[in-house]
């Protein structure tokens, strides 16, 4: 575990500490519109308090909970802090006064000078997409490119599963405290993310995920990333937010081509329709990063064949449509079930979501 780091000054944490217990009060202003909260994130003290003067506040949350020792946090005066989060600023989106982290300082730190992509889509997503963004994730970490995603269902946690499935660095950003992994479904991913990384948030530690914070933390991402890529999502998506924020940003956003024919992909496909960079492969992410050319110079070699000539066989099955039945039938069950380890350990294959392989 790295040091932790903790350097705030008074002003910045009485803002954090702020918006931590008055937190209910904006779900409660902004009930049914949750995008109308990030707007109040960039008033003032005083006035962010008269904003919410008129409404009924929460029940309170007692006293601040003991902030775990592994929690740190820096302000926005701190040479730690992000520094693209500043430009949040300039187009009255309001950068955090404090982000508390879990995980390597660096990390956060890095990602607001060094290259950085933020990976994005919808929480329901076809395999085809949670397959591009593994592939995405995992090959541009390879690259040295920071990954910046929510750690949602779906694409966001793909595109981390892909990053901490290698060498590289991931950065989740979350709508609740840093301190606890959201949703909970995704404890293993976070563990994951913090060992590769780190896992941060606006919100002091012990606060829950208010709906409003998903589009606040939205913006988050949004600014870190030099480049935004949607790889799914539908027509009417809170994925559209993101987009609409890194454009606020001037953040350039791309988009991964999906099937016509399905609704996963129609927001997605929208973007394409409407200018966007389409992305084919890793090295089209770094080529808008460094430069057309640049991508397939830098990009981690392609995955080498098996050796084994069971496992090739299998994999050429099932990359040719095969079911596991019909390779079943004409190959020996008790060495397709090794054969399929084999492959899956070595990157060759995934799990889907109904129990069979796919080639990634």
């Amino acid at each position: 575990m790295s040091v932790v780091l903790r350097e705030a000054c008074s002003r910045c944490m009485r803002r954090s500490r702020l918006i931590g217990r008055i937190a209910g009060s904006i779900d409660n202003a902004v009930a049914g519109r949750p995008t109308a909260a990030t707007p109040l994130l960039a008033l003032s003290d005083h006035e962010l308090v008269a904003a919410l003067a008129s409404m009924k506040p929460p029940t309170s949350a007692g006293p601040p909970p003991k902030i775990d020792p592994s929690v740190g946090w820096v302000c926005r005066h701190s040479d730690g802090y992000p520094r693209r989060m500043h430009r949040l600023d300039e187009v009255d989106l309001g950068s955090p006064a404090v982000v508390w982290f879990v995980g390597d300082p660096a990390c956060v730190a890095d990602a607001g000078v060094g290259p950085a992509v933020t990976i994005i889509g919808t929480r329901k997503a076809s395999a085809y997409g949670i397959a591009v963004a593994e592939q995405l994730g995992r090959g541009l970490a390879a690259a040295g490119v920071t990954v910046i995603s929510g750690l949602a269902l779906g694409i966001d946690a793909a595109a981390h599963r892909g990053v901490v499935s290698g060498t590289g660095r991931a950065l989740a950003v979350l709508a609740g405290g840093a301190d606890a992994p959201y949703p909970p479904s995704n404890r293993r991913l976070y563990a994951d993310v913090v060992a590769h990384g780190a896992v941060i948030s606006e919100l002091p530690p012990g606060s829950p995920s208010f709906r409003w914070g998903f589009p606040a933390r939205n913006r988050l991402m949004a600014a870190l990333g030099l480049l935004t890529i949607v790889v799914e999502c539908r027509e009417r998506s809170g994925t559209l937010i993101t987009v609409a924020q890194a454009q606020q940003l001037g953040r350039p956003v791309a988009a991964v081509p999906g099937p016509i024919d399905t609704p996963f992909a129609r927001g997605s496909n929208t973007l394409l329709r409407e200018g966007a960079p389409p992305i084919l492969s890793v090295s089209d992410v770094l080529d808008e990063l460094f430069g057309v050319g640049l991508g397939e110079r830098i990009s981690p070699p392609e995955r080498q064949r098996p050796g084994d000539p069971l496992q090739l066989t299998v994999l050429e099955a099932i990359e040719g449509g095969e079911s596991l039945e019909q390779i079943g039938e004409r190959l020996s069950a008790r060495g397709v079930r090794g054969a399929l380890g084999q492959l899956e350990l070595g990157g060759h294959l995934v799990r889907d979501p109904f129990g069979g392989y796919r080639a990634r």
